[in-house]
């Protein structure tokens, strides 16, 4: 009881340091394809995505270049250090992404994959889904907790 008591104890700032935003699904035809989640904390930020199919991190990697040329926010070494740890996902896994001022973490399932210390990667990461101009309009507002 005592152990459990404590580790109650060191888990409660981290429980508190993000608070949900938003929430929706990404649907593509009729495929159900991941529940998104928008977090904000202290200076930060973070999305997780929980995959409901199997994607191969290729495929991931080619839609995110797709979609930062729509947004104009293509740049090369991005997405050459974005294919490098990009992992293929399973039905179940979580991607996320924690955006601070000075760097980007990326985690599968909780554990750590890569940061990157460009301070412009993060948030044009999440302009995929939290620009005005992302292909997901409904997704976007359900994020960032607005009604259409």
């Amino acid at each position: 009881m005592r152990t459990l008591w404590l580790l109650c104890l060191l888990a409660m700032p981290a429980l508190g340091q993000w608070q949900l935003k938003g929430q929706g699904r990404f649907e593509y035809l009729f495929w159900d394809i991941y529940d998104a989640r928008y977090y904000t904390g202290p200076e930060a930020q973070a999305l997780s995505l929980h995959y409901l199919r199997d994607i191969k991190g290729q495929d991931i990697v080619k839609q995110t270049a797709k979609e930062w040329r729509h947004l104009g926010l293509y740049r090369q070494p991005w997405l050459d250090w974005f294919a490098e740890y990009c992992p293929d996902v399973k039905k179940g896994d979580t991607l996320r992404l924690e955006v601070t001022r000075s760097e980007s973490r990326f985690y599968l399932n909780g554990e750590l994959l890569a940061s990157n210390a460009d301070p412009d990667f993060g948030p044009a990461f999440l302009a995929i889904w939290l620009s005005p101009k992302t292909r997901a309009p409904e997704l976007r507002l359900a994020l960032l907790g607005k009604e259409d």
